[in-house]
């Protein structure tokens, strides 16, 4: 059985909005189990008026279905790497569906109402990020050329034509006079004649592939587009070399690959299909992939999974590390964010910073774009811009190069070799000096043996606290010991020596390192090991992500770095077991929570792995009395009433919550503890309710919980009763109340147990049709014990809880506990709550005789057998003292008001105190 525990506190709460652009009545949909046939998952997809568009991954262009015998050897050791990371994809589609509802909320529903549904998540959109060869215009590439010492460079190696670029992008012009020759021609296809000649999965990529195609206005092979955006970029990284006219491409003698990820529809600012571009290069040999599109802040599961697909399939993916869109210069952006992913930034040709550059752990290399000369439509040139679009595709052509000249590294090893082969210029920018990264130097790139150097990456991150307990959150004064898994991908190292610091932000640090080196690390080539010994101190507090950066030396002159983030307070936990998975935020919601995208929820319902996910939204009530209502739950135009001062920390480990008024800062506190077993279709939360003001309030808690069941968003046809069965012999039947929602046309159930064994506990219950919540309405519906049930069919919500009947004494804690459970049918779910409320041994202890305060010096003594410990905390939550022994005092503490919480083996009780001085 797993413990967690929680502790909230009153306020008020609001968030900025930010939202994605999504593909209309598209999502992506991953299913637990592969099927071969589509008419199979069309059979699931149907009853929600929905229909497979595509697989990701053409089903005959796939590794160990298809007709290659690519890596099939057996002694090729990246043969079951590739079939590890094409397994997921294989069961990824691209899924229409009709109707008005938002791809958010089709996700939603699939996810909620399908258990065949792994993940789905809205198809989101992808925003476009703007020797001397004898080319006619070569002398007005001259600034970004020389600042990259590419001429220099291309004296030693001008690149190998079997090496080919993909230019992934919303369109190119195929027949520029200064790209059609260098497109790499696929001559196992005949073009435009609407076959697969080659059997690869992919029509008539012949000279480029439309993945917009399949209609007579938009072949498969033709990637023009009425927008120069691609053209531009496809120039920068492969121009027609040394041919004696236009200019020329940073890759030389590479060929490239036109790759149209753009739809008529979506004009020229967005794109459709970057991702699925990597599964093309994946599977026709494109060695390096440029994306000059991406989209700042959300994280995709499915995303990184497509690629880790491309990488394992050798593809060298080069991205950009986003322009500043927003007022944040160092924030997150995707795909250059995804782990195998080399992320771009822009300079001006004299090394100068740039504001247009987005800057973080996922731009880990920089390029000029201005100063340059490239194609555009109709046979035409111009200048490009200074934004990341178009740096990008630079470093693309160096990786091609790079390629080129050392066939025998793999898409991880020459990102790595390419990103260290640069000149260190951050003397020369006036800020974010310790998150700008390398400029590119080709020369250097040409010159230095891959295997000299290492490449050291950050494979994973540990994070644990003072007991050496492993942590994925920590608080103000925490201590924090870091834990690195590095792996080396290049050559040999010795006597490494490493130094973790905070790079970003750089005028307030919110935290102060006690041990912040590690020294004399070897490490061979494709080996990994964990390094330990960092520590620091959270001393200030600060919600947003902390940039970390590790600095890398050895004996010699070899210097690095790594970047990578942290945000040490998420506002959601999530709990599993092998039966159910649900989160809690920390701000009382139960299941999913409002995040900070505005329509994006954070979080998961409440997940019955056989049965699906039906909760719309569930949160706590805290009722005093019966005139004061607060929940976590949006009232009228209030957000919520809790916020966390503690929040959850480790199973082992007691956070805190306390309500607030602008009165009283201390009302009343509330313990949740979330128990869990390994296996159950159930959870079991214990509250305790302690009246930490002394006022004598009565109080009642309990929550509302809204389900949503069925399909085609029939919520109006749910129903709702009493579920009296579930109730133990043992729990009395005033203090026991169960209630469940299903749907009309279905078994399927999703239900709640409230139970109390106090004196004063009457158990309070009800089902009612969806209407606007008020706090008259919740006051009264949590005294009217269980005799309100809807009898019609329609959108329900539940609520729930338990009202106390006698005022609290001061300091006295009184003891409730709210099962969650699903089932098959009311049967299954009757089981499931009768033995969640079954599975417990209560007993009272009262504790404060064997508190003795001792008012000459300030000291407790505890004499219980069962004490655990004392923890103390000022009123806004921050611990101040901690101790396990069983006499203590409070003479260094300031003046000021402060809670002391005392645990013993089964409960814990809290004293407010104040010291006057």
């Amino acid at each position: 059985m797993k413990t967690f525990r929680i502790l909230l506190l009153l306020t008020v709460f609001t968030f900025g909005a930010h939202a994605s652009e999504y593909l209309d009545n598209t999502v992506l949909v991953r299913f637990n189990n592969f099927h071969k046939d589509d008419a199979d998952i069309n059979k699931i997809l149907e009853q929600s008026n929905a229909k497979i568009a595509r697989r990701i991954l053409p089903i005959e262009a796939s590794l160990r279905y298809g007709n290659t015998t690519q890596y099939k050897s057996s002694n090729n050791s990246r043969y079951k790497e590739i079939l590890d990371a094409e397994e997921p994809v294989l069961r990824t589609y691209v899924v229409e569906y009709k109707g008005n509802q938002s791809p958010e909320k089709f996700c939603f529903y699939l996810m909620k109402n399908f258990m065949e549904v792994e993940i789905a998540e809205p198809y989101r959109l992808q925003k476009m990020q703007g020797f001397t060869p004898n080319d006619q215009y070569i002398a007005q590439q001259d600034d970004a050329l020389a600042l990259i010492s590419a001429y220099d460079a291309w004296e030693i190696y001008a690149g190998d034509s079997n090496v080919v670029i993909g230019i992934s992008d919303n369109g190119i012009d195929q027949f520029h006079p200064d790209l059609r020759n260098n497109i790499a021609i696929n001559n196992k296809e005949t073009p435009n004649n609407g076959i697969d000649d080659d059997n690869n999965g992919f029509i008539d990529d012949y000279n480029g592939f439309n993945l917009d195609g399949g209609s007579p206005e938009q072949l498969w092979g033709n990637t023009y587009v009425n927008d120069d955006h691609g053209t531009v970029s496809a120039g920068i990284a492969g121009a027609d070399f040394n041919n004696g006219i236009g200019v020329a491409g940073i890759g030389g003698y590479s060929k490239i690959f036109p790759i149209r990820i753009g739809t008529v529809e979506l004009g020229s600012r967005y794109t459709a299909f970057g991702y699925e571009s990597m599964i093309f290069a994946a599977r026709t040999g494109i060695k390096v992939l440029n994306c000059s599109w991406g989209e700042e802040g959300v994280y995709s599961e499915l995303e990184q999974m497509i690629v880790t697909y491309a990488v394992a399939n050798d593809v060298a993916i080069v991205a950009a590390g986003g322009n500043q869109d927003s007022n944040d210069q160092v924030t997150k952006f995707y795909p250059s964010g995804y782990k195998g992913v080399l992320g771009v930034g822009v300079v001006s040709p004299f090394d100068s910073f740039l504001s247009a550059s987005l800057l973080g752990p996922q731009t880990r290399i920089m390029a000029p774009a201005s100063g340059n000369y490239t194609t555009t439509l109709n046979g035409k040139y111009t200048i490009p811009t200074a934004y990341t679009s178009f740096s990008t595709p630079i470093v693309a052509g160096a990786v091609a190069l790079a390629r080129g000249q050392h066939p025998e590294l793999s898409a991880t090893q020459v990102l790595e070799f390419v990103r260290q082969s640069t000149d260190d210029i951050s003397e020369k920018i006036n800020f974010y000096k310790d998150v700008y990264p390398g400029r590119l130097n080709m020369l250097k790139m040409v010159t230095t043996d891959p295997m000299s150097i290492p490449g050291i990456m950050i494979e994973k991150v540990v994070l644990k606290d003072n007991t050496g307990a492993e942590q994925d959150r920590f608080f103000l004064g925490d201590t924090v010991s870091v834990e690195l898994e590095l792996k080396n991908v290049l050559g040999d190292a010795t006597n490494l020596n490493f130094n973790l610091s905070i790079a970003y932000p750089e005028s307030f640090k919110p935290l102060t390192f006690t041990d912040s080196s590690y020294t004399n690390l070897n490490l061979k080539t494709n080996e990994s090991k964990t390094i330990t010994g960092f520590k620091y101190i959270i001393t200030n507090e600060y919600s947003e992500y902390i940039n970390f950066r590790l600095d890398i030396t050895d004996d010699d002159d070899y210097k690095d770095f790594i970047l990578y983030d942290y945000k040490s307070i998420p506002t959601i936990t999530t709990f599993e077991n092998q039966d159910i998975k649900f989160s809690i935020s920390d701000r009382g919601a139960f299941g999913y929570a409002q995040g900070k995208s505005g329509t994006r929820r954070d979080g998961f319902g409440f997940i019955d792995k056989s049965y699906g996910d039906a909760l719309h939204e569930a949160g706590l009530i805290l009722i005093e009395n019966e005139n004061i209502v607060l929940t976590s739950f949006p009232l009228s135009t209030v957000d919520g009433s809790f916020r966390s001062i503690k929040s959850f920390y480790n199973p082992s480990y007691t956070a805190s919550m306390m309500t607030s008024d602008p009165f009283e800062p201390t009302r009343a506190l509330i313990e949740q503890t979330v128990e869990l077993p390994k296996h159950g279709h159930w959870v079991r939360v214990k509250l305790e309710v302690t009246d930490s003001a002394s006022l004598g309030s009565k109080y009642s808690l309990g929550y509302k919980f809204d389900w949503d069941m069925g399909v085609e968003y029939q919520y109006s046809r749910n129903i709702t009763d009493f579920l009296e069965e579930a109730r133990p012999g043992d729990i009395p039947y005033e203090k026991f109340s169960a209630i469940y929602t299903g749907h009309k046309d279905s078994s399927q159930v999703f239900g709640t147990a409230f139970y109390s064994y106090e004196d004063d506990a009457i158990a309070q219950a009800g089902g009612y049709e969806y209407q606007a919540l008020t706090s008259n309405l919740i006051s009264n519906y949590m005294k009217t014990g269980k005799v309100n049930i809807t009898n019609t069919v329609a959108d329900m919500f539940n609520i729930i809880g338990m009202r106390f009947t006698k005022e609290f004494a001061p300091f006295e804690t009184k003891t409730c506990y709210l099962c969650v459970a699903g089932g098959a049918d009311k049967t299954a779910l009757t089981e499931s709550l009768k033995e969640c409320a079954s599975n417990i041994t209560y007993v009272e202890i009262d504790y404060d005789n064997e508190i003795n305060f001792n008012s000459t010096d300030n000291s407790f003594e505890i004499s219980n057998a069962t004490y655990k410990g004392v923890e103390v905390y000022r009123i806004d939550g921050s611990l101040v003292m901690k101790t396990v022994d069983n006499r203590f005092d409070l003479n260094n503490l300031n003046q000021g008001i402060y809670l002391v919480k005392i645990e013993f083996a089964d409960r814990f009780i809290v004293k407010k105190i104040s010291i006057i001085r």
